[in-house]
């Protein structure tokens, strides 16, 4: 405590300039028009508290944010699982029918999307295409094949809350199964000349 700090006692009703360079100290809770009020600053760098009463200082901040970055990667493209949905679905609708979703709860550059499609039957072709939030964004993927193939798209943006889906649908007579849908990010990539 110094000369110069002003306290602002739970009694006090008036209000005070501080002199100087000194501090205001509050006793008690500071509280906004009767809304809300803060009863503390925390240092602290894991937000364990998770106090709805409490400020943060900017340096708990930069190192909650630092510490809880997701790692996304080390220069190989495509590396790093962002998040998967590995189950087997499948469709015999004709129109194109949601068939897998991940919301996504971050925004990223550059994700690619993979999975594996097969036709039942390996007479009718299949097809499926990668949409954004029920839009689709890749062009179609199609295959007889009754053997599990790779097939993998690009997105170049994504952001809080967005949905990446895979829609699939199957000719008469045919079968559309899709898994091992995998959602992989590449921070960056080695440039050397």
């Amino acid at each position: 405590m110094h000369d110069n700090d002003l306290w602002i006692c739970d009694d006090g009703c008036g209000a005070w300039a501080i002199a100087g360079e000194g501090n205001l100290i509050i006793e008690g809770a500071l509280s906004f028009d009767g809304a809300g009020y803060v009863d503390t600053i925390r240092d602290e760098d894991d937000m364990a508290s998770n106090s709805s009463t409490s400020l943060a200082t900017q340096q708990s901040i930069k190192a909650y944010h630092d510490d809880n970055l997701l790692d996304l990667g080390n220069g190989t493209a495509f590396d790093i699982i962002v998040h998967d949905n590995l189950a087997e679905q499948f469709t015999s609708a004709i129109p194109k029918t949601k068939i897998k979703e991940i919301i996504f709860y971050a925004t990223a550059n550059n994700l690619n999307v993979s999975f594996e499609m097969k036709s039942d039957n390996g007479v009718a072709f299949v097809s499926s295409r990668v949409y954004l939030n029920g839009v689709g964004v890749s062009g179609f993927f199609d295959t007889d094949s009754t053997t599990y193939l790779p097939f993998s798209y690009n997105i170049p943006v994504v952001s809080n809350g967005d949905l990446v889906q895979i829609y699939g649908s199957s000719n008469p007579g045919s079968t559309c199964y899709i898994r091992n849908m995998k959602i992989t990010y590449t921070q960056f990539v080695n440039n050397d000349p």
